[in-house]
């Protein structure tokens, strides 16, 4: 599995000592994003690259995983753990994109939203001369 479209594009230019990266997990072999969980007191986190639904945020939590916000962060991006004050704010959408830690070879397949592609801005040229 590559990393989704949406998430390629979105991925930037990653922070030396916060952002988050595109990966293959050392054991397994699929793709997975790799990055620190905090500003502070942070370990390593390894996520799927799968964003998630409000329900299959709560099936990974049943499951034992930990859920993480993928947010902008310099120019690139970052994963936050999140915990039950971020998640009753902020159920997973589209807009506000949620992944689970990252389990070898398992098989559970929790419901998922589709994350849109940015639009493309298209460039103006302008032939004339500025004067």
């Amino acid at each position: 599995m590559e990393l989704p479209d949406w998430l390629q594009q979105r991925l930037g230019k990653p922070s030396r000592r916060r952002g988050a990266k595109g990966t293959k997990c050392i054991k397994c072999f699929q793709s997975i994003l790799v990055g620190m969980s905090e500003d502070v007191a942070a370990f390593m986190a390894l996520v799927d690259p799968v964003a998630l639904a409000p329900l299959g945020e709560m099936l990974a939590l049943i499951d034992g995983r930990k859920t993480y916000q993928l947010g902008k962060y310099d120019e690139g991006l970052a994963l936050w753990q999140r915990d039950r004050w971020q998640i009753a704010g902020h159920p997973a959408s589209p807009d506000w994109i949620i992944l689970t830690d990252h389990k070898c070879e398992s098989t559970a397949k929790f419901p998922s939203v589709e994350v849109p592609l940015i639009p493309q801005k298209e460039s103006v040229v302008d032939n004339d001369p500025p004067f």
